[in-house]
């Protein structure tokens, strides 16, 4: 509640609105924080979850706190009800009552140091003092230094363990479960990681669907920013960094804040100035139909010969498969064709150079020479017939959406529709609940920087807007791919097959006469290539 003159009754009415489970028992009021958990609301709202609570409240109208604690922390440990604390950490007003209240009133942990010693990684940092640093919750068991402990996928020994506590780090020899630990020694270990035993993990890296290039101010601090970029990626694997050069690093990111962040980072930290240019969203590419495609290499003293069939696969991920039998095609090259297609023939479209999604490449036919043929040929064979294949198969860009859920005062809900429906977005569901309404859909990520305050000035602030990622959907402006097309040499990425004789084809320009069945090409226009546009 740090925002001047917030209005808490209508936080309490849109947060209910938004989800009935929310439980207010604390709020600032007169510049003093009041603590109530036995308002009569609130109690009623036990009483018709919990059948326990209801007996006691039938016989004595005033509960007693014990009574009232046990309740919560059962309702709260079954996902029932949400307790709400309205506080302010500026003015310092509620942070105490609010560490007071998770300790008395939510579920207790239930200490386990006895069982398998197991835990989930949270945080990789790099020390100049002590190098990589892996911190982990750990939820079973215990572990001491010099021991032995499973992690990325090997046995690795702990060399050292220190307690957290905020910003203090004791060093101690053994830790037990609901410790925080950081520990050094343990090598390959990511953010999100089990450790301690093989344990099937649910979580899901969600890197950013927005991509923005940067640059150091100074050309000589170009190696300190890649050997910055390293360390920075390997604690947040979200950023999804890809070293095109130095000139053209490209990072995936959330928005606008985060760039703030990593701009103040790499400056207060490795004392690196950069410059980013303003993200835009990670396109990617697919097709629409089924085509086959077919490239004959063979340069002086080199021979392979690939075709493939290329088509949509509706679930949007990138498979491979081989219908020519071993005793046709070797094994070792029918797995170089493999590796091929599932690495580099799915890292550029024919469309604007983006990464493919939405393919199936299934193998049709191969041939190899017993003298000429050496494993590098069939690379270039596969990335050339994949190519070909695209090209024939109507190449779609694909744009990235932003699942959302907006909250609205039902006399704005017209002006939101018309602002959603301008900007692309697709509105899948409303529903009406006293004076909001709840609005949801996907939005492209595109439009989605300036969406939020464009939605609280023609709201007058009476919207709330969450976004989550998306899915990836046909681009709906198709001359973005004009705008993204250009006819470059491409020595690997093109549809060219090399007979005997035709090495001086090997430099020529990719074909792209299939784009005039897209978009209309003018000849006057001077198309832009992809690190143009970044």
């Amino acid at each position: 509640m740090d925002q001047v003159f917030w209005d808490s009754s209508k936080l309490i009415k849109a947060v209910s609105d938004f989800d009935n489970r929310a439980l207010f028992i604390g709020d600032i009021s007169n510049k003093k924080f009041i603590f109530d958990f036995q308002k009569a609301s609130e109690i009623e709202k036990l009483v018709e979850l919990d059948d326990e609570f209801l007996e006691t409240y039938l016989s004595n109208n005033h509960p007693d706190i014990t009574k009232i604690q046990a309740t919560l922390k059962r309702q709260a440990a079954l996902g029932r009800v949400f307790p709400v604390i309205m506080g302010s950490a500026t003015q310092k007003k509620g942070v105490v009552e609010l560490l007071d209240f998770i300790g008395d009133f939510l579920p207790d942990y239930s200490k386990d140091d006895d069982g398998p010693f197991w835990g989930v990684t949270y945080r990789v940092k790099h020390s100049p003092g002590y190098g990589r640093v892996v911190y982990i919750k750990v939820l079973s068991g215990s572990i001491g230094t010099r021991e032995n402990v499973f992690s990325a996928g090997r046995e690795q020994k702990v060399l050292e363990l220190y307690s957290v506590d905020g910003k203090t780090y004791v060093p101690v020899d053994r830790v037990y479960s609901g410790d925080l630990v950081a520990v050094l020694g343990l090598g390959e270990v990511n953010i999100g990681d089990y450790v301690g035993i093989p344990v099937p993990s649910n979580f899901e890296l969600k890197s950013g669907l927005l991509v923005s290039r940067l640059k150091p101010l100074k050309i000589e601090d170009s190696h300190k920013l890649v050997e910055a970029l390293n360390i920075l990626a390997d604690e947040d694997l979200s950023l999804d960094i890809d070293y095109g050069s130095d000139e053209n690093i490209l990072i995936s990111v959330q928005g606008t804040t985060q760039i703030e962040v990593l701009k103040s980072i790499l400056k207060s930290r490795f004392n690196i100035e950069v410059k980013f240019i303003p993200p835009v969203p990670k396109y990617r590419e697919s097709v629409l139909g089924t085509a086959k495609g077919f490239c004959h290499y063979e340069p002086k003293k080199h021979y392979a010969e690939v075709e493939v069939e290329v088509s949509q696969n509706i679930n949007g991920e990138n498979t491979y498969s081989s219908k020519v039998p071993l005793d046709l095609l070797p094994a070792q090259y029918q797995s170089q064709i493999e590796k091929t297609v599932k690495s580099e023939a799915m890292l550029k479209g024919p469309l604007g150079g983006f990464p493919l999604m939405g393919i199936n490449v299934s193998l049709v036919r191969g041939r190899h020479h017993l003298e000429h043929t050496h494993g590098g040929d069939f690379r270039i064979a596969t990335i050339r017939a994949v190519r070909s294949a695209l090209e024939k198969c109507s190449p779609v860009l694909m744009e990235p959406f932003y699942e959302f859920l907006i909250l609205v005062n039902k006399e704005f809900l017209g002006k939101v529709n018309s602002e959603l429906l301008s900007t692309g977005a697709i509105i899948s569901n409303q529903n009406h609940e006293d004076n909001f309404v709840k609005v949801e859909g996907e939005l492209p990520v595109s439009v989605s920087g300036t969406f939020s305050s464009k939605l609280d000035i023609i709201s007058g602030g009476e919207a709330y807007v969450i976004f989550e990622n998306g899915s990836y959907l046909e681009c709906s402006d198709p001359n973005k791919i004009r705008d993204l097309a250009k006819q470059q040499e491409d020595t690997l990425y093109n549809s060219i097959s090399i007979f005997p004789g035709e090495e001086k084809n090997e430099k020529s320009k990719g074909n792209l006469d299939f784009l005039s069945s897209f978009v209309p090409c003018d000849p006057h226009i001077e198309y832009t290539n992809i690190e143009d546009y970044f």
